[in-house]
């Protein structure tokens, strides 16, 4: 009985696939429920996008509490957009898109809408730091996107945040 290769060859399209454009976000406890249109919770949107044809999954999220996530690779600038207005339609405080040269935070709805915060580097480790990270399906793999959290900027600049590509 040794490692199932499927497994492996899985964990590894996951550790290529989260170096190119992707979108991250919760569909659990959304931070502004009054905003919430669409009805549907994290195992159905998970699904919806699946079926959809989407290359959907489940991460989980350790910022302070673990909690659960969907990552959505090979996204692109419009489905990006139309990925975050079905996340401001769940109520959700913010989503992250990736480009694959820099990422967004998202700010939908409070103090910080139609805000964001940028990043143009990605931390990845085989082993999980302490707290302040995603962990791909199979917890495998971690990564945390180097946001500046003391700038706020106006949502919808990623282009001007990209990094040369070597």
């Amino acid at each position: 009985m040794g490692i199932d290769k499927g497994i492996l060859a899985a964990l590894a399209d996951h550790r290529e696939k989260i170096k190119g454009p992707h979108f991250i976000f919760s569909a659990d406890f959304p931070l502004h429920s009054p905003n919430n249109r669409i009805e549907m919770n994290h195992e159905q949107i998970l699904e919806h996008l699946y079926h959809s044809g989407y290359d959907a999954h489940e991460i989980e999220s350790h910022y302070g509490k673990t909690g659960r996530g969907i990552i959505v690779y090979q996204v692109d600038d419009v489905l990006a957009e139309q990925l975050h207005k079905l996340v401001a339609g769940m109520g959700q405080s913010h989503s992250i898109y990736n480009n694959g040269q820099a990422s967004e935070m998202r700010f939908h709805h409070g103090a910080y809408a139609n805000r964001a915060h940028y990043a143009n580097d990605t931390d990845y480790w085989d082993e999980a730091p302490r707290d302040g990270y995603h962990s791909l399906p199979g917890n495998a793999y971690h990564f945390d996107h180097k946001f500046d959290y003391k700038n706020v900027q106006i949502a919808g600049q990623l282009d001007k945040w990209g990094k040369n590509v070597k």
